[in-house]
């Protein structure tokens, strides 16, 4: 948004469909909570007819999904967003760095137990140890970017919805 679209208004100024953006208060002004107090308070705003130009807000990108392996020993991958009715084998789509970050933890969980991952440029490859395959002649399965480059990783072990408890110290 270039500062063609904002306007300086006086905060009494302000009508239904505006939106605020700044407001600055004199020394003198009050303000609790970031409510302006006094009706001369200048503050800077998107007229309600320009902002009508521009996508609702509810357009936004919704937020990646997390998930984990192993009952959350190992994760949380970020991914694309995924219908709630999707079964724990279902694909889940993550960037390459995710991709990465799910091949060298493979070796280690217990849904990974006797995989391997190798890449071959862009792709990686999923192997099975061979005298554990169930299907004679498959190596392997090959994970290629889509068009956007998302990888598509599923059908090989379950996946864990993860949301960050009161535990986790990151959130």
């Amino acid at each position: 948004m270039n500062h063609t679209h904002l306007t300086v208004v006086r905060a009494h100024q302000v009508r239904t469909g505006d939106i605020v953006t700044a407001f600055f208060p004199a020394p003198a002004d009050e303000k609790a909570d970031c409510v302006i107090v006094f009706c001369n308070t200048p503050v800077a705003i998107v007229p309600a007819d320009t902002a009508a130009r521009f996508p609702a807000l509810v357009s936004t990108p919704p937020l990646p999904d997390l998930f984990t392996l192993d009952n959350g020993e190992h994760g949380p991958y970020e991914a694309l967003p995924v219908p709630r009715v999707r079964g724990p084998y279902g694909a889940i789509s993550v960037t390459r760095t995710t991709a990465e970050q799910i091949a060298s933890d493979l070796p280690q969980p217990h849904a990974g137990r006797h995989l391997t991952c190798h890449w071959l440029n862009d792709t990686p490859l999923i192997a099975s140890d061979p005298r554990l395959r169930t299907e004679s002649g498959r190596p392997g399965w090959i994970i290629r970017p889509d068009a956007d480059g998302w990888y598509r990783i599923g059908g090989l072990w379950p996946w864990q919805h993860w949301s960050p408890g009161e535990d986790d110290p990151t959130h």
